[in-house]
């Protein structure tokens, strides 16, 4: 997504070599490079949460609902797309949902207000809370090693700050979610297309659209309003939600995809754009972002050479960001 034939890659300011992450990853390279304080960035699955990964910043993706989308839109990407920012600081990151959090008018979902403003929970002692965490990828895919050792030396931080750690993640039915993804992002992906060809007087091909684009617009034409429901069912979402008594999920996993994670690779080398084959789209095998809509958010844990850095994810409970 941050390598197009039309400009070419986008690079991460700390290591020309590799990527920023995606899609929102010329904002996480502008921030990381201290052109802004935070940039604007959305996310439907982990392109806030991926580029910050790999650049070294703060990012939180809120709750469903709790930033307005409209009014041409009231639930960008059937509610998986979220707005707001990649950031320096989780001050930065609060103090904007602060001032852009509250319904528009007509908004298919309307959340409870916070009990006060998100800059002042940054300074308020949480209390002893109840931790459930995991390292192991929801689609078993193999883990980096570094980043399960981050992963361990934050749990182990946790635990030496009073709170309670318990080894436990969701149980997903992985092919389901992952072809629930793939129709509800080809759908989507379809109508915004034809849309806008509509709007910029275009017919959408092979001349203004990349491959990988235009493949999966054409499947998204293909699926029928049977198949884009199905994949929205409850069938679809985690056969077991993690334990009530947990109010913050960490994990880690491997791919771009998955709900309440970073990015459990280190960052990767980016490829003249002339190298792009359509096969890399199936390579993106992550499941529908947050389909429960709690509020993900990551911090750093530490830097280590230049370039490589590795991000946990932690999840509290719905409507609390």
């Amino acid at each position: 997504t941050c390598e197009s034939a039309f400009h070419g890659p986008t690079h991460k300011p700390w290591d020309l070599s590799l990527s920023p992450g995606g899609s929102s990853g010329g904002a996480a390279a502008s921030v990381a490079a201290r052109l802004l304080p935070m940039a604007h960035a959305n996310d439907g699955g982990g392109s806030i949460r991926i580029p910050a990964s790999a650049c070294g910043l703060v990012n939180l993706k809120p709750t469903r609902g709790r930033v307005p989308a409209g009014p041409l839109s009231g639930e960008p990407l059937s509610g998986l797309a979220i707005e707001l920012c990649v950031s320096r600081s989780l001050r930065d990151s609060a103090a904007l949902l602060d001032a852009v959090a509250g319904a528009d008018v007509g908004a298919p979902n309307v959340i409870a207000s916070p009990a006060r403003p998100f800059i002042d929970e940054t300074s308020v002692p949480p209390g002893r809370l109840k931790i459930a965490w995991s390292a192991k990828a929801i689609n078993d895919a193999p883990v980096d090693a570094e980043v399960i050792s981050d992963l361990e030396k934050s749990v182990a931080l946790l635990e030496s700050l009073g709170h309670e750690l318990t080894e436990e993640a969701p149980q997903i039915h992985w092919p389901s979610y992952f072809n629930a993804l793939v129709t509800i992002w080809s759908a989507n992906l379809a109508w915004t297309i034809e849309t806008l060809g509509k709007i910029m007087d275009r017919v959408p091909g092979s001349d203004n659209l990349q491959r990988v684009t235009e493949a999966i617009y054409r499947h998204g034409l293909e699926i029928s309003a049977t198949e884009f429901l199905t994949a929205q069912a409850p069938s679809t979402r985690p056969t077991a939600p993690p334990p009530p008594s947990s109010k913050i999920m960490i994990c880690c996993s491997r791919r771009p995809w998955p709900s309440r994670r970073s990015s459990s690779t280190r960052s990767t080398k980016t490829p003249p754009v002339s190298t792009r084959r359509l096969g890399r789209a199936r390579s993106l095998n992550g499941a529908p972002s947050r389909r429960c809509s709690t509020p993900p958010a990551s911090r750093q844990s530490r830097c280590r050479s230049i370039g490589r850095k590795a991000a946990c994810q932690s999840a509290c409970s719905l409507s609390q960001a």
